[in-house]
């Protein structure tokens, strides 16, 4: 009796985490006709493959990957193709113009890539922390532990890939967390163990324990995207102190003396939707970037501008962080 198995192959993989900018789906860019072009035309990016989890808040540890009975591409790896393009349309775009990025401006079409996309829209970072471990580390009132939000998806969305070798973890998220104990009048330190800062230290720290054990006891790499314009949540004031917390309250990314190694950043700041302010005239049909074929480019956006829609300069700016940190090419970020 012989077995033969197909479409095998070996690469890197990328665990792309974080909460609705990061989940935010290709459907709703600008650019992604250039991307379902190269490869329903062109054939472009058969070196990429993309893995959706479906949202997996979960009360215990979830150590085994749900079985795909429905066979509808969730939860098993596609490759990309004209036969894949509508479950493609529902990837995380920040996630796939990484890697677009690396294979099309860094001579990297010959690596294989290996997307995991787990975000989960409106999380907060204590969701994706292993849960009672958030109370002994930060500081009482400063985060939203202990509560109902605590752990879930370091339950469901992280551990059941903790037996992956993976190149690197990419996380976006923080909408939920700003002016909510996280900064504002707590600010949130590392040092001092409060806030936000606090916590993603925490998270980074517990994705490192649980990856060096199959990454041959490597660190695992961390590529960190903060928050865009637009995405405070109502909470402007807070924005220019959340970033710090985000920043594990550095100036750059990896830090001067290595406090935090093997570290990245990508800021964002600058990178919003083209309506995120002054939109009175948003659903006009004659006004930029709106979704009317004619006078806009075709391009809804999703839930309004918190979700920005130019998400292939998240992903070019990741891919540089990637190409220098990573894969060692000699670039100035």
């Amino acid at each position: 009796m012989t077995t033969t198995i197909t479409n095998v192959t070996f690469g890197d993989v990328y665990f792309c985490a974080g909460q609705s900018n990061m989940q935010l789906e290709m459907h709703f860019t600008f650019s992604k006709n250039y991307s379902y072009n190269n490869i329903t035309q062109m054939g472009k990016y058969k070196n990429i493959r993309f893995f959706t989890g479906v949202e997996g808040n979960q009360p215990n540890a979830t150590y085994v990957i749900p079985v795909n009975n429905g066979k509808n591409g969730e939860y098993r790896w596609n490759l990309l193709n004209s036969t894949t393009i509508d479950l493609f349309d529902g990837f995380s775009a920040a996630c796939f113009y990484t890697a677009q990025t690396l294979t099309d401006k860094y001579g990297m079409s010959d690596i294989n890539f290996g997307l995991i996309d787990t975000a989960v829209g409106g999380s907060i970072i204590e969701s994706w922390i292993k849960n009672f471990t958030v109370p002994p580390r930060c500081v009482a009132n400063t985060t939203n532990c202990p509560g109902p939000g605590c752990g879930g998806l370091y339950n469901g969305q992280v551990l059941p890939w903790i037996n992956m070798t993976i190149k690197a973890a990419l996380w976006l998220q923080g909408e939920n967390n700003v002016g909510h104990n996280a900064a504002g009048q707590y600010g949130g330190n590392w040092m001092n163990n409060t806030g936000y800062a606090c916590m993603e230290l925490l998270m980074i720290e517990q994705f490192r324990a649980n990856w060096s054990l199959v990454n041959g006891g490597e660190i695992l790499p961390f590529g960190l995207i903060t928050l865009g314009s637009g995405t405070s949540e109502g909470h402007q004031p807070d924005m220019g102190n959340f970033r710090w917390n985000q920043m594990l309250n550095f100036d750059i990314l990896p830090p001067p003396a290595d406090e935090v190694p093997s570290t990245f950043v990508v800021q964002a700041h600058d990178i919003g939707d083209p309506w995120y302010s002054g939109c009175g005239q948003c659903q006009n049909a004659s006004a930029p970037y709106t979704a009317n074929n004619t006078y806009g480019n075709g391009t809804n956006w999703y839930m309004g501008p918190i979700h920005f829609r130019p998400k292939q300069y998240t992903g070019e700016r990741m891919a540089i962080q990637v190409a220098k940190f990573i894969y060692g090419q000699d670039l100035t970020w």
